[in-house]
């Protein structure tokens, strides 16, 4: 079948341009399954190619990133024998956006499952590069028009109205608009700080207040670590605990563990909580309720304890355990809420003991024995 469509395709070629060596070479390599494809070679050795792998006979393909970016030539498995590459300038390793676009070739509609991306790594290669090529960040658009000399003598020879119409249509314009109304924004934005701090009347008390957050942050940073050796033990597996971390307000977690780190007296508390699904590797953890996981916070994040305590399994490695875990602690919270919602007159003693927060009682800190 290979011999026939390339034998075909060859037939509108001179019967000189068939003997050249470069055809009888890639047609001994083509009949047995393998094929390349990059800029050397002539059109019509291309299209054949292009043709042979789309209708899948061939088995291995040696291409460049060209074959990868204009046509939809989809393949099983890709594999990227070499990360660098010459861009004219200097030896560089492959941008995000190249990478993704060669790698996405992997997998085939209707045929394959999944598809599979093999890189073949050198010593030059180290992780800083990895994540830069493999995050799905992409880099801003650039217009590369440049209002030269010999462009104005070209545009000398038509009218002006052409040539408003070239600028006006070009992206360079399009660009400079943009960034234009993106500085008029913030320019507006910055005037309504001045005159909002300007006409602050409270201005001396609000930096009182700052003052004395302040104060108070140091205060309880000693105190932690003067001794959370004592409060450590109130931080059991499985107590339900309130988290507030650097502005950010996690909610109620359960206690996984603690963890003794760099110095004495200094502890870590592992705590299963609500957070938002991360998008780039190595991004900090924020709140939110789209995904569930352990992070460790520092003992002085732990704002409240709950006195209940969840039963939790021996091994937490599982995602399917941890989501259980997950859901127990939200259908104790319901069911708590309904029976103090209808038994509060029998439930007074413990109402009038425990203060509710976002449904759940928390213990007195005073009358804890810290000390």
């Amino acid at each position: 079948m290979i011999k026939k469509i390339f034998n075909n395709a060859t037939n509108t070629l001179l019967e000189v341009d068939r003997e050249l060596d470069s055809i009888k070479s890639m047609k001994t390599m083509l009949i047995t399954g393998i094929g390349c494809h990059h800029s050397g070679l002539i059109p019509i050795i291309k299209e054949i190619t292009e043709l042979l792998f789309q209708e899948g006979l061939l088995k291995i393909l040696f291409a460049t990133e060209t074959f990868a970016m204009g046509i939809n030539m989809p393949a099983k498995t890709v594999i990227f024998a070499h990360l660098q590459k010459w861009d004219g300038t200097t030896e560089r390793f492959l941008t995000s956006e190249e990478y993704t676009q060669m790698s996405g070739r992997a997998g085939r509609r209707g045929h394959d499952k999944y598809g599979t991306s093999i890189i073949v790594i050198d010593s030059s290669f180290n992780s800083t590069q990895c994540v830069k090529m493999t995050s799905l960040g992409t880099p801003p658009l650039s217009s590369s028009f440049r209002l030269t000399y010999n462009m104005l003598l070209n545009l000398k020879k038509a009218d002006i109205q052409q040539i408003r119409q070239v600028i006006n249509s070009s992206f360079y314009l399009f660009l400079i608009e943009n960034q234009t109304l993106m500085v008029g924004k913030k320019k507006k934005k910055l005037k309504m700080l001045i005159n909002r701090t300007l006409n602050r009347k409270k201005y001396e008390a609000e930096a009182k207040l700052y003052l004395l957050k302040n104060i108070i942050k140091e205060k309880i940073d000693i105190f932690f670590s003067k001794y959370s050796s004592r409060i450590i033990r109130y931080f059991v597996s499985g107590r339900l605990v309130w988290i507030s971390s650097e502005n950010h307000h996690f909610g109620w977690g359960i206690i996984i563990g603690t963890k003794l780190r760099y110095t004495p007296n200094k502890f870590f508390v592992d705590v299963l909580t609500q957070c938002t699904l991360q998008q780039e590797a190595y991004s900090i953890t924020k709140p939110g309720r789209t995904s569930i996981k352990i992070i460790r916070f520092r003992l002085s994040s732990i704002k409240r304890l709950s006195p209940f305590i969840i039963n939790l399994p021996i091994n937490l490695k599982s995602k399917e355990k941890i989501r259980n875990i997950w859901k127990k602690t939200l259908l104790f919270k319901k069911q708590l809420k309904w029976l103090l919602e209808r038994g509060r007159f029998y439930l007074s003693g413990f109402l009038n003991r425990f203060q509710l927060l976002d449904g759940l009682p928390i213990l007195d800190p005073i009358k804890l024995s810290f000390f």
